[in-house]
């Protein structure tokens, strides 16, 4: 584990005093990024966060002073950063699809690849104007939100046996102005039995091939 550079240490080495510009900033932030593939990206996009502003204002006003409360604000999102927490856990949001998403750790972050899954689901049903469609383990709703927003006629209901997860996805749903889905706590189909469906999907967390919580059939 990354341990993360002190602001104020990499400030004194660097010669830098009192005040801090936008290119200082994110030196400073790069250099605490040993760990990440994506540095220079995760020093912008933390920055840009803080700062309330698009990353490529960073770049229109690099020489642009940094505010000594934003400053201290960026050392401590950076050195979370530095210590392994995901940058959209940071942040507060996750591109998916054609929208953002909440997320906190309360839920998983939506990956790229799962758009496969609603792309797919889409093409199977893609003569059903209407359809029946559960979505287990929904987390943020991602999966769900994506084929609400891209068939509102459609029936989909969404389960999760986490409150915590339940409450993220129906504020994303709020947000979105989705108001199509059912959202039911439920341990997978427990809360739904002797229901027929069109479709269901369920994109549970990845696990290794040897995890003991794995049963063989």
């Amino acid at each position: 584990m990354a341990v993360p550079i002190p602001v104020s240490s990499l400030r004194k080495q660097q010669g830098i005093e009192k005040m801090t510009n936008i290119q200082q900033a994110l030196k400073i932030a790069q250099a605490s990024f040993v760990n990440s593939k994506t540095p220079v990206l995760d020093a912008e996009l933390l920055l840009a966060h803080i700062l309330n502003c698009e990353r490529t204002s960073l770049h229109t006003w690099p020489e642009k002073e940094v505010a000594m409360v934003e400053l201290q604000k960026y050392q401590q999102i950076c050195a979370q950063r530095a210590n392994g927490v995901p940058i959209a856990y940071l942040l507060g949001n996750q591109a998916f699809w054609k929208f953002n998403l909440q997320v906190t750790p309360d839920v998983l972050i939506p990956r790229p690849e799962t758009e496969l899954i609603v792309e797919v689901a889409l093409k199977i049903l893609s003569n059903h104007s209407m359809a029946t469609v559960v979505d287990l383990g929904t987390g943020s709703g991602a999966i769900a939100l994506a084929l609400a927003y891209e068939h509102p006629n459609w029936k989909i209901i969404a389960t999760d046996n986490s409150l915590k997860a339940l409450k993220i996805a129906k504020a994303n749903a709020k947000n979105l102005k989705i108001n199509s889905i059912q959202w039911v706590k439920s341990h997978w189909l427990s809360e739904l039995k002797d229901q027929c469906f069109d479709l269901i999907i369920s994109n549970p967390p990845y696990i290794a091939p040897e995890d003991p919580h794995l049963v063989a059939l």
